[in-house]
């Protein structure tokens, strides 16, 4: 009710470019992501033939990967069965990139080697690395205030701005249901912990990241 007037229910809205859905399973929005990044694969498949390696990897880089960034630790929530629709995408386009077919000289060509020629993380290390990043700006005071409460670091008492006070473990808080596993607050501190030391320790954004996404590179599950 809003001046004695009934609103109309809405299942579904945009808000700030994430669309939410009354179940919060971020279906509608993975539909959207995959509709936008299925275009603009086919526009690269158009004009590959005119682009170097490099330049694709750039295209890659600037119009198609922000779209699967962009909220990632919000729906990366979603069930596997969507997020496995972003990794087919992934897949596609990687095989587009390389000029790589699915089957060459009577051999299936495994994504595992086109990820790896490229340095790319699969779509779940992606959202487990975008996780790490705002983990890292929560611990380091680099963030917006509201989202400090989201997470708590083992020693409760005293958390001075400090590389030694980076490096802490999180506390894994208990779950009390299914949804909450899917949270931030959980995954985050969960992922953070197993996570070395000496990565946790970076003196900047851009060195934890390099140093988190070796890890996640050399790990077959985080």
């Amino acid at each position: 009710m809003c001046d004695n007037q009934q609103l109309p229910r809405s299942d579904c809205e945009k808000i700030l470019g994430l669309i939410t859905d009354s179940e919060l399973t971020w279906e509608g929005h993975i539909k959207r992501i995959a509709s936008i990044v299925s275009n603009r694969i086919s526009l690269l498949q158009r004009i590959k033939h005119l682009l170097p390696l490099s330049a694709r990897k750039t295209f890659y880089n600037s119009y198609i990967l922000p779209h699967f960034d962009y909220c990632s630790t919000v729906y990366c929530q979603a069930n596997k069965c969507h997020i496995d629709k972003l990794l087919k995408l992934q897949k596609r386009a990687a095989r587009v990139i390389l000029d790589a077919k699915v089957w060459q000289n009577g051999r299936y060509t495994c994504t595992d080697s086109l990820f790896k020629s490229l340095e790319w993380l699969p779509i779940n290390k992606r959202h487990e690395l975008n996780t790490a990043k705002q983990t890292y700006k929560i611990v380091n005071n680099k963030c917006p205030e509201y989202l400090t409460p989201l997470i708590s670091v083992s020693d409760t008492d005293t958390r001075p701005n400090t590389r030694a006070s980076s490096s802490q473990s999180l506390l894994i808080p208990r779950p009390k249901t299914s949804k909450f596993q899917k949270s931030f607050s959980y995954r985050a501190p969960l992922l953070w912990n197993k996570i070395p030391h000496d990565v946790r320790q970076a003196g900047s954004i851009q060195t934890f990241k390099t140093g988190v996404k070796s890890f996640l590179m050399n790990v077959s599950d985080t």
